[in-house]
């Protein structure tokens, strides 16, 4: 285990992506969740992407849950101009899919392409370790996500995991067996 990442989110911004995010960090009540997925892409001293709940590869989209339209960018108000951040991806058509990055340094290329929609609480040991981890030669890799917590008020909620990826997994684990 590398440990826990505290962050802070940015409601009074982005308020209905920061739900998303706290939605799947507790599980969508019909088998989504970040829990099981792994980030999928990792640039060193760069970014780190992660939370494709539907493929756990960065190509799925996430239909959130109970809505009838997919969450829009909110906002793009602030800039990738410092380390620390993080950013969830918008789509082509103008759609927030839960797929989010974690920033190393500043990267303004993400910018208009993501939503920040809040930042890692530094110092943090946790931080300063991922940002090492991987090497050029390979941005996969095999980082998963065992937990999750999110606070609310004075209780902390527990991710539940994600059954819809069960299969995926399992199909993997049959191919790195052969």
């Amino acid at each position: 285990m590398i440990g826990e990442l505290g962050v802070e989110l940015f409601t009074d911004v982005c308020p209905l992506t920061c739900q998303l995010f706290t939605e799947l960090l507790a599980g969508d009540g019909v088998g989504y969740s970040y829990v099981g997925t792994r980030f999928f892409r990792k640039v060193p001293n760069l970014y780190w992407s992660g939370g494709d709940v539907v493929r756990d590869n960065g190509f799925g989209c996430y239909a959130q849950k109970g809505r009838r339209r997919p969450i829009g960018a909110e906002n793009y108000h602030f800039s990738h101009s410092m380390q620390g951040l993080l950013s969830m991806r918008v789509t082509r058509d103008d759609e927030v899919c839960a797929i989010f990055n974690i920033t190393f340094k500043p990267l303004t290329q993400f910018d208009l392409q993501n939503i920040i929609f809040g930042r890692v609480i530094r110092p943090c040991n946790t931080y300063n370790s991922i940002r090492e981890i991987g090497s050029a030669f390979n941005s996969q890799p095999v980082v998963e996500v065992v937990a999750t917590r999110h606070r609310v008020g004075r209780r902390w909620l527990h991710g539940l995991p994600n059954t819809k990826l069960t299969s995926l997994h399992n199909i993997r684990m049959r191919n790195r067996e052969s």
